[in-house]
């Protein structure tokens, strides 16, 4: 389950053809339109029309530092005095960095600020940062480090409407010439490839659309003709009808006009042709929807090898169309026609943690089980999922990752708030401080990191452990900081494993306005501010993040709270999601 990060949203333009291309492979045709919101990310009510909003944050330059200064921007690429070896700068997607977005919607447009993978987001990128919200017309994009093709990370397309979005390389100088593109997908959905030269993009290219459903990294190959030499050339990454959890992954992208193994290869028409350049050889393998083999093929389908065809089981479906007066089901990609859960009954038994409804057609968590930690709010003393057991347990529990140890070697619950330390702190870039009375766990030091740390902005004075009124424990975190903009406090650096998908919960109450954000080694997703307005009750957040990097921090922003109470957090948690 993953909640996402950036949105890519408005209609594909139809624009004039400048450059001659191929495609080799062919499926359905999809086709493009999308919507744009308009986010507020100040806590206050602000529409804005200009391109200078900063995040609400006092210290804003550290939040979003951009790979692309202003001087790239202004001026084009130098073209290259010979065909490189590949034009695609950060082709495998092992660089990020944080960049401003901005979100344009009629005359207002407000600028957030995300991690992006560096030398990408250009032009035709139809883009919006993702909140807190979740739109199915977007297209959201992050790190993914679940096994990557080339490196450590690959690009994950986050897309389930059927309407393609598209995501593009900054401004790259290219020479004339033929070229011969390659990249390696992989996961559940369609995705297509195009490029923008001379202010068109190139609607040859978007002919296709590309069905990917494998579990398996496959390979696709592009070619097509650069007629004049440019300094505007963007690749463009489109998908749609993506579906969880990995949705589609992309990864090392090669584009060159140098003589390749491939060019002379004896493929055969079934099979796509792989380069090994290294040992100047090539590898043929079975492109997308052909196979020699059954485990070449989707999960729902079989191999025909007479025609090297994949082909749907019988009973199976990839969607509706393929089950005549029934229906198909996503999870199970089978046809029923009645009774959705005789259907999962026979085929694919509901897990044991939930219980089927025939209703809304889903597994529904059972009353004492758990999926995620959102999920566990019966027992205010077991607010943590056991993803293990899909059992609600106590905040220190071996699941909660949410840990500090100190230089002394003590192990605290950050997000209990049950301890303090004496320790120096930052605030607002003018630390250390002299040692404090502070939350365990919190006023996270910038030691841990590099240029870009978050540091934190709140006084000491404004946070302290409250023991008046908690969800579970003794106390409970008070935010006492009835002004605005909001300001920041800064977790100390937490444990966590690359790649893995976590799932976070905490309980707010009393009175104010808030917002969470991750940082690992880069910034998370934005989010909008929430506001709260309980004398007595608790109100659950949750969150899910997926780090590229193994430390990360959490970061609460509080602002315009309220006596006597003002703004109360407890038991925030963070658990893995299987």
């Amino acid at each position: 389950m993953k909640l996402y990060r950036y949105a890519f949203l408005a209609a594909l333009l139809s624009l004039s053809l400048t450059a001659a291309c191929s495609v080799t492979q062919e499926t359905p045709q999809k086709s493009q339109n999308g919507q744009n919101n308009n986010n507020n990310n100040n806590g206050q009510n602000n529409n804005n029309n200009n391109n200078n909003n900063k995040p609400n944050d006092a210290q804003s330059d550290n939040d979003a530092k951009s790979d692309n200064d202003a001087k790239s921007d202004d001026n084009p690429p130098e073209l290259p005095k010979e065909h490189p070896a590949n034009i695609i700068l950060n082709g495998s997607f092992e660089e990020w960095a944080d960049e401003a977005v901005v979100t344009k919607k009629n005359n207002d447009s407000t600028t957030d600020y995300a991690s992006m993978p560096k030398h990408w987001n250009g032009t035709k990128s139809k883009q919006q940062n993702g909140k807190a919200q979740v739109f199915e017309s977007a297209l959201y994009i992050y790190p993914y480090g679940g096994s990557a093709h080339d490196g450590k990370l690959a690009l994950m397309m986050q897309r389930t409407h059927n309407d393609q979005e598209r995501f593009s390389t900054k401004p790259l100088a290219v020479l004339a010439g033929d070229y011969k593109c390659s990249l390696w997908v992989r996961g559940n959905g369609y995705v297509r490839v195009g490029y923008n030269v001379n202010g068109a993009i190139n609607a040859n290219y978007y002919n296709v659309a590309q069905l990917v459903a494998s579990s398996e990294w496959r390979l696709i190959r592009h070619s097509f003709t650069i007629n004049e030499d440019a300094t505007d050339f963007e690749l463009i990454l489109a998908a749609s009808g993506t579906k969880p959890e990995d949705h589609v992954q992309v990864d090392d992208i090669v584009c060159t006009a140098r003589p390749m193994p491939c060019d002379n290869n004896t493929c055969e028409d079934w099979q796509i042709c792989a380069d090994n350049v290294a040992a100047n050889s090539f590898t043929c393998l079975p492109k997308l929807g052909k196979c020699s083999k059954n485990e070449e093929c989707a999960v729902y389908e079989e191999c025909m090898v007479a025609d090297h065809t994949c082909v749907l089981k019988e009973g199976m479906c990839a969607k509706s169309s393929d089950c005549p007066g029934a229906t198909c089901d996503d999870l199970t990609n089978m046809c029923y026609a009645e009774s959705y859960c005789a259907m999962r009954a026979e085929s694919a038994p509901c897990p044991l943690y939930t219980v089927c409804n025939d209703d809304k057609k889903a597994c529904e968590i059972r009353p004492e089980s758990c999926y995620t930690s959102k999920d566990c709010t019966a027992d205010a003393e077991k607010p943590v999922c056991h993803v293990g057991s899909h059992t609600c347990v106590a905040m220190d529990s071996g699941s909660n990752v949410f840990v500090y140890t100190d230089e002394e070697n003590n192990t605290f619950l950050s997000g209990a708030f049950e301890d303090t330390e004496n320790k120096p702190t930052y605030s607002n870039q003018n630390g250390p401080t002299n040692p404090q009375n502070v939350p365990a766990g919190w006023f996270g030091l910038r030691a841990y990191y590099d240029y870009y740390f978050p540091e934190n902005e709140i006084s000491s004075d404004n946070v302290s452990l409250y023991t008046a009124r908690k969800h579970g424990g003794n106390s409970s975190l008070q935010i006492n900081f009835p002004g605005q903009p909001a300001k920041r406090l800064t977790s100390e650096a937490f444990k966590v494993t690359p790649g893995v998908n976590y799932t976070c919960t905490y309980y707010v109450s009393g009175k104010g306005q808030y917002r969470h954000r991750t940082y690992c080694k880069a910034w998370g997703k934005d989010t909008e501010f929430n506001t709260v307005n309980e004398s007595s009750n608790w109100k659950q957040e949750s969150f899910t993040f997926t780090p590229s990097s193994d430390e990360c921090m959490l970061i609460i922003y509080a602002s315009n709270t309220e006596g006597p109470e003002h703004l109360l957090i407890d038991d925030l948690s963070c658990s893995r999601t299987y």
